[in-house]
């Protein structure tokens, strides 16, 4: 239910008093309040850009990404606001998996400004959702080499490397710690490779500092039930694969997956 006395008082306030209440009603998270101011300003000043911007930033978070979209697009090309609002779309555009969108926004960057570390993490993270691994790997790559503390764009690429078992993964997932100390989701990253390139001690030790920082992880509690698992530590890792099931059933079928192939590989080594 509206508020009169409130409208009468966001009727009475100049341009730039509005805008300084939309910025704190977004970062409050009040978001379809931040619409409405929008909407007021937007009737008065048609195409103002930062009414625009809050417009699109308060669409995307309430997940309407139609508008959004059409409210960002309308800055890309504005002097003083093309840079956030493309900061923006491309999270508007990878939301939407609207990949080829994605590719465009970068190419227009990059043909303006060659060494764009974003614009190569927007292609790179376009290439891998159409399943160009070879050119998302290459695109992050040259992302993290313009801007080694590009926290995000390592990450992904971290991930990259992870999903096809190299240990180069290690070295991006430890030089990210060093740039974001408590990652507990880097931390559960370097857990899986240092696993999967059979280092069982420091996997241990990545997933228990992970949970050391996010007690409730239930990827990371799953990951390290599984290493103790696998070193016969049972009742520790019966415990923790119990908890992950009361706190994520979503995950019953991965832990059931995880827990029979620990079986089968226990049975093989023991014919051996």
């Amino acid at each position: 239910m509206s508020d009169p006395a409130a409208e009468s008082q966001q009727t009475s306030l100049t341009l730039e008093q509005m805008l300084g209440l939309i910025a704190l009603r977004h970062s409050e998270g009040e978001y379809a309040n931040v619409e409405m101011l929008c909407q007021k300003i937007l009737e008065k000043y048609p195409g103002h850009p930062n009414a625009l911007y809050f417009r699109g930033l308060a669409a995307a978070a309430q997940g309407a990404w139609a508008l959004a979209q059409q409210c960002l697009e309308a800055l890309s090309d504005i002097d003083g606001v093309a840079d956030m609002s493309r900061d923006a779309l491309a999270g508007v555009y990878a939301a939407q998996q609207s990949w080829q969108s994605l590719v465009h926004l970068a190419d227009t960057v990059l043909s303006h400004t060659p060494d764009n570390a974003k614009a190569y993490y927007w292609r790179g993270l376009a290439a891998r959702g159409m399943g160009d691994v070879a050119a998302a790997r290459n695109d992050l790559r040259r992302a993290v080499a313009l801007v080694p503390g590009f926290v995000e764009a390592r990450f992904e690429y971290g991930n990259l490397l992870l999903v096809e078992n190299d240990a180069a993964a290690i070295t991006q997932y430890e030089r990210l710690l060093e740039l974001a100390p408590t990652r507990a989701d880097v931390m559960n990253n370097l857990g899986l490779s240092y696993s999967m390139q059979s280092k069982a001690d420091k996997a241990e030790a990545a997933f228990r500092r992970a949970l050391s920082v996010q007690p409730d992880y239930a990827e990371a509690k799953a990951n390290l039930a599984a290493i103790l698992l696998q070193s016969g530590r049972s009742d520790e890792a019966g415990r923790l694969f119990a908890e992950v099931l009361a706190q994520a059933p979503h995950l019953a079928d991965a832990v059931a997956d995880l827990q029979s192939r620990i079986a089968a590989q226990t049975v093989t080594g023991g014919a051996q």
